[in-house]
């Protein structure tokens, strides 16, 4: 698993470098877009808020919060690699092990938890450092148990491959209740929880064959959690 995950993190640098600072999700109201129609909220959860985002990448949503009297701490592995000058601390580590202290009003894990070395132990960090009533949102791709096979043929540089349940057991063993949870295809513009011609047709034409096939055996599962 280790070498795979570090194939995994060469893999993310080499494609944050092709890219350079264009993204799917690289302006705040692409972001907004996002969490409005996956989260059904807006960016006043972090209004006057400590965050903690968990693998911001160079363009996650931590660099577009506006600064209002609210801590925010972005942490990443290759933040060295990618890092830009924001308004907002930067560290780099990795998920599992984080390098602070205190405790955070929201924390959020944006397209990672399959990414990281220790999925579990990276979500109890991610309790560890929420606050008592603090909310956690996860986004994840999941997939059916039935397929997973084929998943890992078409995918091989994602360390793990989830099914819905078991992200949801995980959340719930690390300590946060499950308060919401949406689930649509992946690569869909629309919250749509089964198959879509008109959005399948569309990846297919402005994406490619390969983010097709994942709409099809992939889902954006999406999740609002609190630590009680």
């Amino acid at each position: 698993m280790l070498v795979k995950w570090k194939a995994a993190q060469e893999q993310e640098q080499e494609a944050w470098e092709d890219i350079g600072t264009g993204t799917p999700i690289d302006s705040p109201q692409e972001w907004r877009d996002f969490l409005g129609k996956r989260f059904c909220i807006d960016f006043g959860v972090f209004h006057a808020k400590s965050v903690l985002e968990i693998g911001c990448g160079p363009l996650g949503i931590i660099h577009f919060i506006e600064p209002d009297h609210g801590l925010r701490v972005g942490v990443d592995s290759l933040l060295f690699t990618y890092e830009k000058h924001d308004n907002f601390h930067r560290i780099r580590a990795i998920g599992e092990f984080l390098p602070l202290r205190g405790e955070f009003e929201v924390v959020v894990c944006f397209n990672v938890l399959d990414h990281c070395l220790l999925p579990r132990m990276l979500l109890r960090e991610a309790a560890l450092h929420a606050r008592t009533g603090g909310v956690l949102l996860l986004w994840v791709h999941t997939t059916r148990k039935a397929v997973r096979f084929l998943v890992k043929r078409i995918d091989r540089y994602h360390p793990h491959h989830f099914s819905m349940e078991e992200v949801r057991h995980m959340v719930s063993e690390a300590g946060f209740g499950i308060r919401a949870l949406w689930a649509s295809p992946a690569g869909y513009e629309i919250n749509e929880p089964s198959f879509n011609l008109r959005e399948f047709i569309r990846i297919l034409r402005t994406k490619s064959i390969k983010t097709a096939i994942y709409s099809l055996i992939k889902t954006d599962t999406c999740l609002v959690c609190m630590k009680p």
